[in-house]
């Protein structure tokens, strides 16, 4: 699992603006679950990965 998880270039998680994004997320959070789904719905609402959905 590890593997998984491990920082890379392109999964940059401990940038500072995606940190400050994860405090955000948590502070208006009640709960971890509560906190799963609303970074969930953030990333699939939110973040756009140009020219791969027109590929889909």
């Amino acid at each position: 699992m590890k593997e998984y998880l491990t920082e890379t270039p392109s999964i940059d998680y401990m940038n500072p603006i995606i940190q400050e994004k994860v405090q955000e997320l948590r502070n208006q959070t009640s709960d971890d679950l509560d906190y799963i789904e609303q970074s969930y719905m953030y990333v699939r609402d939110e973040i756009h990965i140009h020219g791969i959905l027109e590929q889909i």
